[in-house]
């Protein structure tokens, strides 16, 4: 189904502003010649002449002042066959009144600025030029007089009407710059705003990833440990089922302050009142007691200052490389590495499991390794996964830091 599409306003320029200037000069040039001779006429010429007067201002006002209003605010200048309708209207008119009394050539003034003020500049100087000729030719029809090159006044609307061409040349000229400097600055003020509007959506899409991430490497992975943990408790006697369903409340207790973690948005809690490499170690600890594999923790170079970013990410990393060997390896033991080598700093995550046959196609097609490697991708490092069919997989992580 279609939709009419409304007519928008039309923001009006400086100058269509102060249009009322010209329509001022157009009602003073009818009124002001009227006064001065109607007091002279008998009374049935006065109500003919103030009916003609008031003939021709209710025309301009008509066109000038109530149309474009009805047109929601589009000017005259911009609906040509209005425009012109109004200018010959007003000519016929103006044409009745000059044969009342020739005082009323004083309203060329007003008239002629209507071409230029509501019409395009190439109309407006056919307009005057056609003007002019029926001035020209209404003056010598009521002198009786045949129109000739010698007459001064020929010349002098001659003249006239070829200056107030240039000048509406020279002022379209400035006005087409203006409109010109008008509609790039518009330009540019949508490309802001759509700009804006991209990073917005952007920034949105960020931090729903961002959220994923925070769920999968904190609440995800402690369900799942929680899962397991209740699923061989029910295979167990009560006494050794005890242990699991214990590591099961624990679990559960750390996966509740990390969910009010996440909804503060503050950083993860192990670095919350501990270094990177104590908060790693930490991690390591709880991971090796819930998984009973062994595991150690090895930090090497000067240990170094780091972005809260940076840390966070070898922190997901750690864990999600420890989750991805509970799930997967088989391992018995695990080595995970923390190097500080200058302008870079790397992990490594080492296991002796049944490794991968060579590839980490297993790992690709779920969300943990590529959630992983979208968040170090995004602070400029690369992720690495090193395998051999039965001979454990190795995660490296490595992120660039300052000097």
């Amino acid at each position: 189904m279609s939709e009419t599409k409304a007519i928008q306003p039309v923001q009006t320029d400086f100058w269509e502003r102060w249009n009322w200037i010209w329509s001022a000069v157009f009602y003073l040039t009818l009124v002001a010649p009227a006064m001065l001779i109607i007091q002279d006429l008998p009374a049935k010429e006065q109500g003919w002449l103030a009916g003609m007067v008031l003939a021709a201002c209710g025309w301009h006002w008509l066109w000038v002042t109530w149309v474009p209003r009805y047109q929601n605010g589009v000017p005259l200048r911009r609906r040509t066959i209005f425009a012109a309708i109004y200018l010959v209207g007003a000519v016929i008119l103006w044409l009745q009144l000059i044969a009342q009394d020739e005082i009323f050539y004083i309203h060329l003034s007003g008239l002629f600025n209507q071409f230029f003020v509501h019409l395009e500049i190439m109309w407006a100087m056919v307009g005057t030029t056609l003007f002019t000729a029926v001035v020209i030719l209404q003056n010598a029809f009521a002198n009786n007089e045949p129109i000739s090159l010698q007459d001064p006044g020929v010349w002098g609307l001659a003249l006239g009407v070829v200056g107030a061409n240039l000048f509406g040349l020279w002022l379209n000229g400035i006005i087409s710059e203006s409109n010109e400097r008008r509609e790039l600055l518009e330009a540019l003020h949508q490309a802001q705003a759509d700009l804006a509007a991209s990073e917005r959506r952007a920034g949105v899409l960020s931090e729903r990833q961002r959220l994923a991430h925070e769920i999968h490497d904190t609440l995800a992975q402690g369900f799942i440990g929680i899962i397991m943990h209740l699923e061989a408790a029910q295979s167990l006697p009560a006494e050794q089922a005890s242990q699991h369903v214990v590591q099961a409340e624990q679990m559960a207790r750390q996966n509740l302050q990390q969910a009010r973690y996440l909804v503060e948005d503050l950083r993860p809690e192990p670095l919350q009142q501990a270094s990177l490499p104590d908060a790693i170690r930490q991690t390591v600890a709880q991971w090796q007691q819930q998984s009973r594999v062994a595991a150690r923790v090895q930090v090497t170079g000067e240990e170094r200052p780091l972005t809260p970013n940076t840390e966070h990410t070898l922190l997901r990393a750690t864990q999600e490389s420890l989750a991805n060997v509970h799930k997967h390896a088989q391992a018995s033991e695990v080595t995970v590495t923390l190097s500080y080598m200058g302008n870079l700093v790397m992990l490594d995550v080492q296991d002796d499991g049944v490794g991968l046959g060579g590839s980490d196609s297993q790992w690709q097609s779920g969300f943990g390794l590529t959630a992983m490697r979208q968040r170090v991708e995004q602070i400029g490092g690369t992720l690495l996964v090193e395998s051999d069919d039965g001979e454990g997989t190795t995660v490296v992580v490595s992120i660039p830091v300052g000097d």
